[in-house]
């Protein structure tokens, strides 16, 4: 069953999806939303390899 986890300012919340995704669609997606100019993409990826299992 797909689940939407959501994080945000210190609050978790889990809730049921919607339809399964259409075919050729990811089944799981991290979507990160920060202010124009606050995060470049060379920051997120930098932390998303931290996050590496293994490291």
């Amino acid at each position: 069953r797909q689940m939407v986890f959501q994080f945000a300012a210190g609050r978790a919340t889990l809730a049921p999806g919607d339809d399964a995704p259409a075919a050729g669609v990811p089944r799981s997606r991290i979507v990160f939303i920060a202010e124009l100019g606050v995060l470049s993409k060379a920051e997120l990826d930098s932390i998303m390899e931290a996050c590496v299992a293994g490291e």
